[in-house]
């Protein structure tokens, strides 16, 4: 998994609706961290519309 700070930065992001490609790579964030927060969203998307 991913690390305490990692998952803080994104947890941050979250909070204050700033969760965009911009702000996790300006944050230094892995790939696949990104990769999957991207995915959760078209998921979650994709369930509210069915």
């Amino acid at each position: 998994m991913f690390d305490f700070w990692q998952q803080y930065k994104l947890n941050y992001l979250r909070k204050h609706n700033r969760l965009n490609l911009d702000a996790m790579r300006r944050f230094n964030l892995p790939k696949p961290m990104i990769q999957k927060e991207f995915l959760d969203i078209v998921k979650q998307e994709f369930n509210q519309l069915h």
